[in-house]
């Protein structure tokens, strides 16, 4: 009796560029939690809960930067990586 066996390659892990980033979460008066990064201003979240605001920003972020890759332009760097919340971003 012969078995058939499929070879499926496992996909590595994305190698691209990583960059960190300190948030900042506060809670809202209606409990939601907010998060923002502070180098880049324009990038704000929220979510239910302390995780799920994380990985809001996380997302929001990681778009962000795309749309800067795509006009050309350069990401900041956040060199205050020590804080409580930190992120880090992968392109």
């Amino acid at each position: 009796m012969s078995e058939d066996y499929q070879y499926i390659p496992l996909q590595r892990p994305h190698q691209g560029q990583s960059y960190r980033f300190q948030v900042r979460l506060m809670p809202n008066s209606n409990g939601d939690w907010e998060a923002s990064i502070i180098v880049l201003p324009e990038c704000r979240a929220w979510g239910f809960t302390k995780a799920e605001a994380l990985e809001a920003i996380t997302s929001t972020a990681q778009n962000y930067l795309k749309t800067l890759l795509t006009k050309g332009e350069g990401i900041p760097t956040d060199s205050e990586t020590t804080g409580e919340y930190v992120i880090t971003v992968v392109l």
